[in-house]
Protein backbone atom coordinates (compact mmCIF):
# COMPACT_ATOMS: atom_id res chain seq x y z
CA UNK A 1 0.00 0.00 0.00
CA UNK A 2 2.55 2.32 0.88
CA UNK A 3 4.42 1.75 -2.53
CA UNK A 4 1.49 1.94 -4.15
CA UNK A 5 0.75 5.48 -2.58
CA UNK A 6 4.32 6.23 -3.28
CA UNK A 7 3.74 6.11 -6.60
CA UNK A 8 0.74 7.65 -7.18
CA UNK A 9 2.55 11.01 -5.83
CA UNK A 10 5.30 10.64 -8.09
CA UNK A 11 2.46 10.45 -11.60
CA UNK A 12 0.74 12.68 -9.71
CA UNK A 13 4.09 15.58 -9.73
CA UNK A 14 4.74 14.33 -12.96
CA UNK A 15 0.81 15.38 -14.07
CA UNK A 16 1.16 18.34 -12.51
CA UNK A 17 4.92 19.13 -14.18
CA UNK A 18 3.01 18.61 -17.85
CA UNK A 19 -0.06 21.24 -16.70
CA UNK A 20 2.43 23.42 -15.37
CA UNK A 21 2.52 26.67 -16.85
CA UNK A 22 5.71 27.29 -16.57
CA UNK A 23 8.34 24.23 -16.31
CA UNK A 24 11.98 24.80 -15.20
CA UNK A 25 15.20 23.11 -14.24
CA UNK A 26 18.87 22.85 -14.73
CA UNK A 27 20.72 22.79 -17.87
CA UNK A 28 24.37 23.56 -16.65
CA UNK A 29 26.84 23.72 -13.54
CA UNK A 30 25.52 27.50 -12.91
CA UNK A 31 22.48 27.12 -15.69
CA UNK A 32 18.93 26.88 -15.33
CA UNK A 33 16.17 26.96 -18.10
CA UNK A 34 12.24 27.82 -17.79
CA UNK A 35 9.72 27.34 -20.04
CA UNK A 36 6.28 29.33 -19.77
CA UNK A 37 3.71 27.46 -21.90
CA UNK A 38 1.18 30.31 -22.26
CA UNK A 39 4.21 32.75 -23.98
CA UNK A 40 5.35 30.09 -25.58
CA UNK A 41 9.11 31.32 -24.10
CA UNK A 42 12.41 29.24 -23.25
CA UNK A 43 15.05 31.15 -21.34
CA UNK A 44 18.25 30.63 -20.41
CA UNK A 45 19.89 32.15 -17.41
CA UNK A 46 22.32 32.17 -14.84
CA UNK A 47 26.26 31.63 -15.73
CA UNK A 48 28.57 29.44 -17.49
CA UNK A 49 28.74 26.84 -19.78
CA UNK A 50 25.33 24.49 -21.08
CA UNK A 51 25.27 20.72 -20.21
CA UNK A 52 25.92 18.58 -23.42
CA UNK A 53 23.12 17.82 -25.11
CA UNK A 54 23.94 15.65 -27.85
CA UNK A 55 21.34 12.93 -26.35
CA UNK A 56 18.26 15.08 -26.46
CA UNK A 57 17.18 17.90 -23.99
CA UNK A 58 14.91 18.17 -21.52
CA UNK A 59 12.51 21.08 -23.20
CA UNK A 60 12.18 18.34 -26.12
CA UNK A 61 9.02 17.58 -24.86
CA UNK A 62 7.56 21.45 -25.68
CA UNK A 63 9.42 21.49 -29.56
CA UNK A 64 7.14 22.92 -31.32
CA UNK A 65 5.75 24.90 -28.64
CA UNK A 66 8.65 27.16 -28.37
CA UNK A 67 8.34 30.46 -30.17
CA UNK A 68 10.94 32.44 -28.26
CA UNK A 69 13.99 31.67 -27.06
CA UNK A 70 16.06 34.40 -24.57
CA UNK A 71 19.79 34.01 -23.76
CA UNK A 72 21.35 35.28 -20.59
CA UNK A 73 24.26 37.08 -20.59
CA UNK A 74 26.83 34.96 -18.61
CA UNK A 75 25.89 32.13 -20.76
CA UNK A 76 29.46 31.14 -21.88
CA UNK A 77 28.85 28.34 -24.02
CA UNK A 78 25.91 26.52 -25.83
CA UNK A 79 25.48 23.05 -28.21
CA UNK A 80 25.03 23.07 -31.07
CA UNK A 81 21.84 20.74 -31.39
CA UNK A 82 20.40 22.49 -27.99
CA UNK A 83 17.50 23.76 -30.82
CA UNK A 84 17.72 21.26 -32.71
CA UNK A 85 13.90 20.35 -33.50
CA UNK A 86 12.62 23.70 -32.29
CA UNK A 87 11.09 24.90 -36.31
CA UNK A 88 8.69 26.76 -34.17
CA UNK A 89 11.05 29.67 -33.19
CA UNK A 90 10.26 32.81 -34.35
CA UNK A 91 12.40 35.54 -32.39
CA UNK A 92 15.68 35.04 -30.55
CA UNK A 93 16.55 37.43 -27.80
CA UNK A 94 20.13 37.77 -26.33
CA UNK A 95 21.18 40.32 -23.13
CA UNK A 96 23.63 42.81 -24.21
CA UNK A 97 27.25 42.77 -23.53
CA UNK A 98 27.05 38.49 -23.56
CA UNK A 99 28.67 35.85 -25.84
CA UNK A 100 25.92 35.70 -28.18
CA UNK A 101 24.02 38.07 -30.82
CA UNK A 102 21.30 37.81 -32.82
CA UNK A 103 21.67 38.79 -36.79
CA UNK A 104 18.92 37.99 -39.51
CA UNK A 105 17.13 36.09 -36.46
CA UNK A 106 19.98 33.91 -36.47
CA UNK A 107 21.90 33.29 -33.17
CA UNK A 108 26.21 33.55 -33.70
CA UNK A 109 28.85 33.32 -31.23
CA UNK A 110 30.66 36.28 -30.76
CA UNK A 111 34.14 34.47 -30.42
CA UNK A 112 34.35 33.07 -33.85
CA UNK A 113 31.02 34.02 -35.72
CA UNK A 114 29.61 30.70 -35.43
CA UNK A 115 26.09 30.31 -36.27
CA UNK A 116 24.36 27.90 -34.21
CA UNK A 117 20.49 28.26 -34.92
CA UNK A 118 17.92 29.90 -37.50
CA UNK A 119 14.45 30.82 -36.55
CA UNK A 120 11.62 31.62 -39.08
CA UNK A 121 12.30 33.96 -41.79
CA UNK A 122 16.26 34.09 -41.41
CA UNK A 123 19.15 35.26 -43.74
CA UNK A 124 22.09 33.76 -43.21
CA UNK A 125 24.09 37.21 -41.95
CA UNK A 126 27.08 38.33 -43.71
CA UNK A 127 29.24 38.10 -40.40
CA UNK A 128 28.87 34.35 -40.42
CA UNK A 129 32.26 32.60 -40.71
CA UNK A 130 31.23 29.01 -39.03
CA UNK A 131 27.93 27.30 -40.17
CA UNK A 132 27.65 25.47 -36.89
CA UNK A 133 26.97 21.43 -36.67
CA UNK A 134 23.06 20.54 -37.18
CA UNK A 135 22.53 24.14 -37.37
CA UNK A 136 19.64 23.34 -39.67
CA UNK A 137 19.52 19.70 -39.31
CA UNK A 138 16.18 18.63 -40.79
CA UNK A 139 14.66 21.75 -41.42
CA UNK A 140 11.69 20.70 -43.41
CA UNK A 141 10.59 24.52 -45.17
CA UNK A 142 14.32 25.44 -46.31
CA UNK A 143 14.23 25.36 -50.57
CA UNK A 144 17.04 27.29 -50.95
CA UNK A 145 20.30 28.46 -49.83
CA UNK A 146 22.57 30.87 -50.37
CA UNK A 147 25.63 30.86 -48.39
CA UNK A 148 26.99 34.72 -47.89
CA UNK A 149 31.19 35.26 -48.91
CA UNK A 150 32.64 35.48 -45.10
CA UNK A 151 32.27 32.00 -44.44
CA UNK A 152 35.11 29.80 -44.27
CA UNK A 153 33.46 26.47 -42.74
CA UNK A 154 30.31 24.64 -43.14
CA UNK A 155 30.42 22.14 -39.93
CA UNK A 156 29.24 18.67 -39.58
CA UNK A 157 25.53 17.96 -40.68
CA UNK A 158 24.79 21.89 -40.85
CA UNK A 159 21.76 20.98 -44.10
CA UNK A 160 21.74 17.18 -42.98
CA UNK A 161 17.83 15.67 -44.36
CA UNK A 162 16.87 19.07 -45.18
CA UNK A 163 14.62 16.99 -47.73
CA UNK A 164 13.06 20.34 -49.46
CA UNK A 165 16.64 22.16 -50.47
CA UNK A 166 16.70 21.94 -53.69
CA UNK A 167 19.46 24.65 -55.16
CA UNK A 168 22.37 25.57 -52.90
CA UNK A 169 24.95 28.00 -53.64
CA UNK A 170 28.34 28.62 -51.98
CA UNK A 171 30.81 30.93 -52.13
CA UNK A 172 35.00 30.90 -52.58
CA UNK A 173 35.34 31.41 -49.17
CA UNK A 174 34.43 28.13 -47.94
CA UNK A 175 37.31 26.01 -47.44
CA UNK A 176 35.61 22.96 -46.27
CA UNK A 177 32.57 21.25 -45.97
CA UNK A 178 32.11 18.84 -42.82
CA UNK A 179 31.25 15.37 -42.25
CA UNK A 180 27.35 14.89 -43.63
CA UNK A 181 26.88 18.57 -43.76
CA UNK A 182 24.28 17.93 -47.00
CA UNK A 183 24.10 14.34 -46.40
CA UNK A 184 20.44 13.33 -47.07
CA UNK A 185 19.46 16.23 -48.99
CA UNK A 186 16.91 14.01 -51.26
CA UNK A 187 15.68 17.46 -53.15
CA UNK A 188 19.07 18.65 -54.06
CA UNK A 189 19.23 19.42 -57.70
CA UNK A 190 22.25 21.32 -57.91
CA UNK A 191 25.22 22.91 -56.23
CA UNK A 192 27.24 26.19 -57.15
CA UNK A 193 30.41 25.90 -56.26
CA UNK A 194 33.31 28.45 -57.41
CA UNK A 195 35.98 27.32 -59.47
CA UNK A 196 38.27 27.85 -56.61
CA UNK A 197 38.52 28.10 -52.61
CA UNK A 198 37.04 24.67 -51.74
CA UNK A 199 39.80 22.49 -49.86
CA UNK A 200 38.28 19.75 -48.27
CA UNK A 201 35.06 17.94 -49.14
CA UNK A 202 34.31 16.15 -45.98
CA UNK A 203 32.93 12.41 -45.20
CA UNK A 204 29.43 11.74 -46.24
CA UNK A 205 29.06 15.23 -47.74
CA UNK A 206 26.65 14.92 -50.17
CA UNK A 207 25.76 11.22 -49.52
CA UNK A 208 21.83 10.22 -50.46
CA UNK A 209 21.60 13.32 -52.22
CA UNK A 210 19.61 11.13 -54.96
CA UNK A 211 18.28 13.65 -57.15
CA UNK A 212 21.60 15.53 -57.32
CA UNK A 213 21.92 15.86 -61.30
CA UNK A 214 25.92 17.33 -61.21
CA UNK A 215 28.72 18.55 -58.99
CA UNK A 216 31.55 20.88 -60.03
CA UNK A 217 34.59 19.88 -57.91
CA UNK A 218 37.01 22.82 -57.63
CA UNK A 219 40.37 23.35 -58.56
CA UNK A 220 41.43 23.80 -55.32
CA UNK A 221 40.39 20.30 -53.80
CA UNK A 222 43.01 18.21 -52.10
CA UNK A 223 40.75 15.21 -50.70
CA UNK A 224 37.33 13.68 -51.60
CA UNK A 225 35.91 12.15 -48.28
CA UNK A 226 34.80 8.77 -47.65
CA UNK A 227 31.69 8.62 -49.05
CA UNK A 228 31.14 11.61 -50.25
CA UNK A 229 29.22 11.51 -53.28
CA UNK A 230 28.16 7.56 -52.05
CA UNK A 231 24.32 6.92 -53.27
CA UNK A 232 24.13 9.98 -55.75
CA UNK A 233 22.00 7.57 -58.18
CA UNK A 234 21.33 11.01 -60.43
CA UNK A 235 25.23 12.17 -61.09
CA UNK A 236 26.17 11.59 -64.85
CA UNK A 237 29.50 13.15 -65.20
CA UNK A 238 32.00 13.69 -62.62
CA UNK A 239 35.72 15.45 -63.32
CA UNK A 240 38.57 14.97 -60.43
CA UNK A 241 40.15 17.56 -61.00
CA UNK A 242 44.32 17.64 -60.75
CA UNK A 243 44.65 19.16 -57.37
CA UNK A 244 43.17 16.26 -55.57
CA UNK A 245 45.63 13.99 -54.39
CA UNK A 246 42.97 11.14 -52.58
CA UNK A 247 39.61 10.06 -53.43
CA UNK A 248 38.98 8.05 -50.68
CA UNK A 249 36.86 4.80 -49.94
CA UNK A 250 33.62 4.60 -51.40
CA UNK A 251 33.29 8.51 -52.62
CA UNK A 252 31.32 7.28 -55.55
CA UNK A 253 29.85 4.28 -54.43
CA UNK A 254 26.82 3.15 -55.60
CA UNK A 255 26.15 5.89 -58.06
CA UNK A 256 24.23 3.78 -60.21
CA UNK A 257 23.69 6.96 -63.05
CA UNK A 258 26.96 7.48 -63.45
CA UNK A 259 28.19 7.19 -67.07
CA UNK A 260 31.37 9.97 -67.80
CA UNK A 261 34.37 9.96 -65.12
CA UNK A 262 37.29 12.12 -65.95
CA UNK A 263 40.42 11.54 -63.63
CA UNK A 264 43.01 14.42 -64.64
CA UNK A 265 46.30 14.30 -64.08
CA UNK A 266 47.55 15.21 -60.52
CA UNK A 267 45.63 12.63 -58.93
CA UNK A 268 47.55 10.15 -56.44
CA UNK A 269 45.44 7.52 -54.68
CA UNK A 270 42.56 5.93 -55.36
CA UNK A 271 40.31 4.15 -51.95
CA UNK A 272 38.57 0.90 -51.92
CA UNK A 273 35.60 0.69 -52.98
CA UNK A 274 36.06 4.33 -54.56
CA UNK A 275 33.09 3.64 -57.18
CA UNK A 276 32.03 0.30 -56.75
CA UNK A 277 28.07 -0.49 -58.27
CA UNK A 278 28.80 2.91 -60.95
CA UNK A 279 26.66 0.07 -62.89
CA UNK A 280 26.59 2.90 -65.48
CA UNK A 281 30.39 3.55 -65.72
CA UNK A 282 31.32 2.14 -69.44
CA UNK A 283 34.93 4.22 -69.91
CA UNK A 284 37.49 4.72 -67.33
CA UNK A 285 41.21 6.38 -67.72
CA UNK A 286 43.60 6.72 -65.11
CA UNK A 287 46.69 8.60 -65.22
CA UNK A 288 50.29 8.36 -64.93
CA UNK A 289 50.12 10.21 -61.93
CA UNK A 290 48.24 7.46 -59.97
CA UNK A 291 50.56 5.87 -57.32
CA UNK A 292 48.25 3.88 -55.51
CA UNK A 293 44.96 1.67 -56.25
CA UNK A 294 42.97 0.26 -53.40
CA UNK A 295 41.20 -3.06 -53.63
CA UNK A 296 37.46 -2.83 -55.16
CA UNK A 297 37.65 0.31 -56.68
CA UNK A 298 35.38 -0.83 -59.93
CA UNK A 299 34.07 -3.64 -57.99
CA UNK A 300 30.05 -4.24 -59.75
CA UNK A 301 30.53 -1.73 -62.47
CA UNK A 302 29.37 -4.37 -64.30
CA UNK A 303 28.95 -2.47 -67.75
CA UNK A 304 32.91 -1.01 -67.66
CA UNK A 305 34.17 -2.00 -70.93
CA UNK A 306 37.27 -0.06 -71.25
CA UNK A 307 39.87 0.29 -68.57
CA UNK A 308 42.53 2.01 -69.74
CA UNK A 309 45.84 3.03 -68.29
CA UNK A 310 48.30 5.90 -69.25
CA UNK A 311 51.35 4.07 -70.61
CA UNK A 312 53.67 6.78 -68.86
CA UNK A 313 52.28 5.13 -65.39
CA UNK A 314 55.43 3.65 -63.02
CA UNK A 315 52.90 1.83 -61.03
CA UNK A 316 50.13 0.08 -62.97
CA UNK A 317 49.04 -1.20 -66.32
CA UNK A 318 45.84 -2.54 -67.69
CA UNK A 319 45.00 -5.54 -69.33
CA UNK A 320 41.87 -7.47 -70.64
CA UNK A 321 40.01 -4.65 -68.50
CA UNK A 322 41.95 -5.57 -65.26
CA UNK A 323 44.43 -3.45 -63.76
CA UNK A 324 48.09 -4.99 -62.65
CA UNK A 325 50.70 -3.73 -60.82
CA UNK A 326 54.13 -3.33 -62.49
CA UNK A 327 56.73 -5.25 -60.72
CA UNK A 328 60.52 -3.88 -59.74
CA UNK A 329 63.28 -6.05 -60.11
CA UNK A 330 64.48 -6.21 -56.75
CA UNK A 331 68.02 -7.87 -58.25
CA UNK A 332 69.00 -4.41 -59.99
CA UNK A 333 70.24 -1.58 -58.15
CA UNK A 334 67.95 0.87 -60.37
CA UNK A 335 63.55 0.49 -60.67
CA UNK A 336 63.66 -1.21 -63.49
CA UNK A 337 60.03 -2.43 -64.96
CA UNK A 338 60.29 -6.26 -65.97
CA UNK A 339 57.94 -8.11 -68.00
CA UNK A 340 56.63 -10.59 -64.44
CA UNK A 341 53.34 -9.29 -63.29
CA UNK A 342 50.99 -9.26 -60.36
CA UNK A 343 47.19 -8.63 -60.21
CA UNK A 344 46.39 -5.84 -58.29
CA UNK A 345 43.65 -6.86 -56.60
CA UNK A 346 41.67 -10.44 -56.22
CA UNK A 347 38.01 -10.98 -56.52
CA UNK A 348 36.46 -12.49 -53.33
CA UNK A 349 33.51 -14.81 -53.91
CA UNK A 350 29.81 -12.66 -53.50
CA UNK A 351 26.68 -13.37 -53.98
CA UNK A 352 24.65 -12.47 -57.50
CA UNK A 353 24.01 -8.97 -57.34
CA UNK A 354 25.94 -8.22 -54.47
CA UNK A 355 24.99 -7.67 -50.70
CA UNK A 356 21.90 -6.02 -51.56
CA UNK A 357 20.52 -8.73 -53.38
CA UNK A 358 22.01 -11.23 -51.07
CA UNK A 359 19.90 -9.16 -48.51
CA UNK A 360 16.78 -9.61 -50.53
CA UNK A 361 17.48 -13.09 -50.48
CA UNK A 362 17.34 -13.56 -47.08
CA UNK A 363 14.44 -11.55 -46.41
CA UNK A 364 12.68 -13.50 -48.80
CA UNK A 365 13.78 -17.06 -47.63
CA UNK A 366 14.52 -17.11 -43.55
CA UNK A 367 11.75 -17.88 -42.46
CA UNK A 368 11.44 -16.68 -38.69
CA UNK A 369 10.60 -19.46 -36.29
CA UNK A 370 7.73 -18.98 -34.26
CA UNK A 371 9.76 -20.94 -31.22
CA UNK A 372 11.68 -17.91 -31.14
CA UNK A 373 10.82 -15.07 -29.00
CA UNK A 374 13.69 -13.13 -29.20
CA UNK A 375 12.97 -9.36 -31.38
CA UNK A 376 16.00 -10.02 -33.18
CA UNK A 377 18.72 -12.88 -33.34
CA UNK A 378 22.69 -12.83 -34.44
CA UNK A 379 23.60 -16.09 -36.20
CA UNK A 380 27.21 -16.22 -38.01
CA UNK A 381 27.00 -18.90 -40.20
CA UNK A 382 30.83 -20.07 -42.56
CA UNK A 383 30.68 -22.01 -46.13
CA UNK A 384 32.63 -22.87 -48.87
CA UNK A 385 32.11 -21.43 -52.17
CA UNK A 386 33.42 -24.12 -54.32
CA UNK A 387 35.00 -23.20 -57.96
CA UNK A 388 31.95 -23.64 -59.76
CA UNK A 389 30.19 -21.15 -57.27
CA UNK A 390 28.42 -24.00 -55.74
CA UNK A 391 27.75 -23.96 -51.65
CA UNK A 392 29.01 -26.81 -49.21
CA UNK A 393 30.51 -27.50 -46.07
CA UNK A 394 27.53 -24.74 -44.04
CA UNK A 395 28.18 -25.04 -40.55
CA UNK A 396 27.10 -22.06 -37.66
CA UNK A 397 30.16 -21.13 -35.82
CA UNK A 398 28.24 -18.52 -33.95
CA UNK A 399 25.03 -18.04 -32.18
CA UNK A 400 23.13 -19.90 -29.68
CA UNK A 401 19.76 -20.30 -31.03
CA UNK A 402 19.48 -23.76 -31.98
CA UNK A 403 16.54 -23.68 -33.79
CA UNK A 404 17.20 -20.11 -36.04
CA UNK A 405 20.60 -21.69 -36.61
CA UNK A 406 18.93 -25.03 -37.81
CA UNK A 407 16.59 -22.16 -40.56
CA UNK A 408 19.62 -20.51 -41.41
CA UNK A 409 21.30 -23.62 -42.77
CA UNK A 410 18.17 -24.84 -44.21
CA UNK A 411 18.08 -21.50 -45.99
CA UNK A 412 21.93 -21.56 -47.14
CA UNK A 413 21.47 -24.97 -48.74
CA UNK A 414 19.12 -23.58 -51.21
CA UNK A 415 20.93 -20.27 -51.82
CA UNK A 416 21.64 -20.44 -55.70
CA UNK A 417 24.92 -20.45 -56.87
CA UNK A 418 27.26 -17.67 -55.74
CA UNK A 419 29.88 -15.77 -58.23
CA UNK A 420 33.30 -17.63 -57.11
CA UNK A 421 36.31 -16.11 -56.22
CA UNK A 422 39.63 -15.84 -58.49
CA UNK A 423 43.09 -15.65 -57.72
CA UNK A 424 44.81 -14.07 -60.82
CA UNK A 425 42.49 -15.34 -64.32
CA UNK A 426 41.51 -18.55 -62.20
CA UNK A 427 38.14 -19.34 -60.11
CA UNK A 428 39.03 -20.55 -56.64
CA UNK A 429 37.19 -22.21 -53.98
CA UNK A 430 37.25 -19.79 -50.88
CA UNK A 431 35.86 -19.76 -47.58
CA UNK A 432 33.00 -17.13 -46.69
CA UNK A 433 31.60 -16.21 -42.98
CA UNK A 434 28.27 -14.30 -42.98
CA UNK A 435 26.52 -12.45 -40.04
CA UNK A 436 23.20 -12.83 -40.08
CA UNK A 437 20.95 -10.45 -37.61
CA UNK A 438 17.34 -12.16 -38.03
CA UNK A 439 14.11 -10.53 -36.54
CA UNK A 440 10.69 -11.59 -36.37
CA UNK A 441 9.65 -8.45 -37.50
CA UNK A 442 8.97 -9.63 -41.32
CA UNK A 443 12.40 -11.19 -41.74
CA UNK A 444 14.56 -9.02 -41.83
CA UNK A 445 18.69 -9.76 -43.02
CA UNK A 446 22.11 -8.06 -42.12
CA UNK A 447 24.99 -10.02 -44.26
CA UNK A 448 28.26 -8.97 -43.38
CA UNK A 449 31.38 -10.51 -44.52
CA UNK A 450 34.11 -11.87 -41.71
CA UNK A 451 37.40 -12.29 -42.48
CA UNK A 452 39.28 -15.22 -40.74
CA UNK A 453 40.33 -13.67 -37.26
CA UNK A 454 37.55 -10.80 -36.74
CA UNK A 455 38.52 -7.87 -35.06
CA UNK A 456 37.91 -7.24 -31.56
CA UNK A 457 37.98 -4.88 -28.29
CA UNK A 458 41.07 -5.00 -26.76
CA UNK A 459 40.80 -7.56 -23.68
CA UNK A 460 37.60 -9.09 -25.56
CA UNK A 461 34.43 -9.29 -25.30
CA UNK A 462 34.00 -9.13 -21.39
CA UNK A 463 36.12 -5.87 -20.87
CA UNK A 464 34.22 -4.41 -24.19
CA UNK A 465 30.80 -4.55 -22.50
CA UNK A 466 32.60 -3.86 -19.06
CA UNK A 467 34.12 -0.94 -20.69
CA UNK A 468 30.20 0.04 -21.83
CA UNK A 469 28.31 -0.18 -18.32
CA UNK A 470 31.47 2.09 -16.97
CA UNK A 471 30.75 4.78 -20.30
CA UNK A 472 27.03 4.90 -21.31
CA UNK A 473 24.65 7.11 -20.04
CA UNK A 474 21.20 6.33 -20.08
CA UNK A 475 19.27 9.38 -22.05
CA UNK A 476 17.07 10.95 -19.21
CA UNK A 477 14.64 11.95 -21.65
CA UNK A 478 13.99 8.07 -22.76
CA UNK A 479 13.45 7.22 -18.76
CA UNK A 480 10.79 9.73 -18.34
CA UNK A 481 9.53 8.57 -21.37
CA UNK A 482 9.93 4.18 -21.01
CA UNK A 483 11.86 3.60 -24.15
CA UNK A 484 14.35 0.73 -24.04
CA UNK A 485 15.17 -1.63 -26.54
CA UNK A 486 18.37 -3.07 -28.31
CA UNK A 487 20.65 -0.56 -30.86
CA UNK A 488 22.74 -2.11 -33.43
CA UNK A 489 25.79 -0.01 -34.39
CA UNK A 490 28.29 -1.17 -37.65
CA UNK A 491 31.53 0.58 -38.21
CA UNK A 492 35.10 -0.11 -39.53
CA UNK A 493 38.00 -1.40 -37.93
CA UNK A 494 41.00 -0.13 -39.79
CA UNK A 495 44.18 -1.60 -39.90
CA UNK A 496 45.40 0.33 -36.93
CA UNK A 497 42.92 -0.43 -34.90
CA UNK A 498 41.05 3.16 -35.42
CA UNK A 499 37.11 3.28 -35.57
CA UNK A 500 35.59 4.77 -38.94
CA UNK A 501 32.24 5.26 -40.43
CA UNK A 502 29.80 4.66 -37.21
CA UNK A 503 26.25 4.29 -38.45
CA UNK A 504 23.39 3.20 -36.18
CA UNK A 505 21.61 -0.11 -37.99
CA UNK A 506 18.55 -0.39 -36.14
CA UNK A 507 17.32 2.12 -32.89
CA UNK A 508 13.82 2.59 -30.89
CA UNK A 509 14.73 6.07 -30.49
CA UNK A 510 17.15 8.61 -32.12
CA UNK A 511 17.87 9.37 -28.21
CA UNK A 512 19.56 6.21 -27.76
CA UNK A 513 21.02 6.02 -31.16
CA UNK A 514 22.83 9.40 -30.06
CA UNK A 515 24.10 8.14 -26.92
CA UNK A 516 25.46 5.10 -29.25
CA UNK A 517 26.96 7.25 -31.78
CA UNK A 518 28.58 8.84 -28.27
CA UNK A 519 30.28 6.49 -27.18
CA UNK A 520 32.12 4.32 -30.01
CA UNK A 521 33.54 7.43 -31.32
CA UNK A 522 34.87 7.30 -27.54
CA UNK A 523 36.16 3.83 -27.80
CA UNK A 524 40.08 2.93 -27.84
CA UNK A 525 41.55 1.36 -30.58
CA UNK A 526 40.62 -2.37 -31.57
CA UNK A 527 42.58 -4.97 -31.96
CA UNK A 528 42.22 -5.29 -35.84
CA UNK A 529 41.01 -8.31 -37.41
CA UNK A 530 43.47 -10.23 -39.98
CA UNK A 531 43.47 -11.86 -42.58
CA UNK A 532 46.45 -14.38 -44.19
CA UNK A 533 48.35 -12.98 -40.93
CA UNK A 534 47.92 -9.26 -42.20
CA UNK A 535 45.97 -6.47 -40.57
CA UNK A 536 42.85 -5.70 -42.92
CA UNK A 537 40.14 -3.33 -43.02
CA UNK A 538 36.96 -5.02 -42.03
CA UNK A 539 32.94 -4.08 -40.53
CA UNK A 540 31.79 -4.70 -37.49
CA UNK A 541 28.19 -4.86 -35.68
CA UNK A 542 27.95 -4.34 -31.75
CA UNK A 543 24.34 -4.31 -30.33
CA UNK A 544 23.88 -2.19 -27.52
CA UNK A 545 20.83 -2.96 -25.12
CA UNK A 546 19.35 -0.40 -23.45
CA UNK A 547 16.78 -1.53 -20.23
CA UNK A 548 15.20 0.17 -17.69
Amino acid sequence: MKRFSVLLLYLVAFVCLLNAKVIKGDCGAGMTWSFDSDKGILAFSGSGAMFDYSNGTPWNLYINDIKTVVLAKNVTDMPYYALKGCLSIETIKTEDGGNFFVEGNCLLTKSDSTLIFAAKNFSIPSSTRIIGAKSFYENPSLQTLAIPEGVVTIAEQAFAKCIALKTVSIPSTVEKISTGAFYGCSSLTSVDIPKEGLVNIGKQTFAKCVSLKEINIPSTVKSIGLGAFAKCSSIESVTIPSSTELINMGAFQDCTGLKSLTIEEGVKVIGEYAFQECSSLAFVNIPSTVININNNVFDRCINLRDLQISESNEKFYSRNNKIYAKAVNQESKTKTTVQSTQEVKTKDAQFHGGISELSKWIKGNVIYPKECLDDSIEVTVKFIVEADGSITNIEVVGGTNKVLSDEVIRSIKIMPKWEPAERGNQRVRSSVKLLLVVGKDGSYGFPISLPEEPASFPGGDDECMRWLQRTIKYPSICKKLGVQGRVIVSFIVDRDGSIEDVKVVRSPSEHLSYEVLRIIKLMPKWKPARENNKAVRSMFTLPVIFRL
